[in-house]
């Protein structure tokens, strides 16, 4: 079905203007919600700390509303969904969460299931 191109949206258009140029990876995220947002915890990964224990260092934490994390999902959606078209392959992603998140696994995606520290 085709749409009609004087019914699409209008779009504002605007320039980006970045604080920092600096770019962190981030590989490990930890997501709590409240009723009002949702707040996103990305980390690098898992360190070993001085005594040996295994530490998530979070380097950025993301707070949104719950309608910014609605259209956050839709634009992740359709990026991973364009890589999916083009031949990315996934499957061995796909393969590791679906062992790690098993109810038997100590581990949750990869990283070591964590019990919180604030009760």
């Amino acid at each position: 079905m085709n749409k009609d191109p004087r019914k699409e949206e209008k779009v504002d258009r605007f320039a980006v203007q970045y604080e920092q140029t600096a770019v962190t990876l981030a590989r490990q995220f930890i997501l709590s919600a409240s009723e009002e947002e949702v707040l996103l915890d990305c980390s690098s990964g898992l360190i070993t700390g001085e005594n040996g224990e295994q530490l998530l260092p979070i380097h950025s934490r993301l707070a949104m509303p719950w309608s910014a994390a609605r259209r956050l999902i839709d634009l992740l959606n359709q990026v991973v969904g364009q890589e999916d078209l083009r031949g990315h392959n996934s499957s061995n992603d796909k393969n590791a969460l679906a062992n790690d998140a098993s109810e038997e696994s100590p581990r949750t995606a990869k990283l070591p299931r964590m019990e919180s520290i604030n009760g």
